[in-house]
């Protein structure tokens, strides 16, 4: 399983995420957005185990922190995404 740490935009406020795919991926992958439960954050271990089985499945899972939690950081600034993404996504730094 592969593991990314991304950020996309909601209303103006920057949110957190980890994008995980399978290993090998050979064009798009279908995709599963999962909003912690539990109060949890997106870097849960309890989370791992289900994203290794959909991942091995050839799903990709979008898995991110709500507003509010730490990861979070909130602006103003509207989102303004590339042509190629829907959602805004971008890479956070490392």
């Amino acid at each position: 399983m592969r593991t990314e740490n991304v950020t996309f935009y909601s209303e103006g406020d920057r949110i957190s995420a980890i994008w995980r795919t399978p290993d090998t991926v050979d064009g798009p992958v279908r995709a599963i957005v999962q909003g912690p439960g539990w109060l949890g954050l997106k870097d849960a271990k309890l989370y791992v185990r289900y994203h290794e089985a959909l991942t091995a499945a050839g799903f990709g899972v979008l898995v991110f922190d709500y507003r509010g939690s730490a990861t979070r950081r909130a602006t103003r600034a509207s989102c303004r995404p590339p042509t190629s993404s829907p959602i805004c996504a971008t890479r956070s730094p490392t």
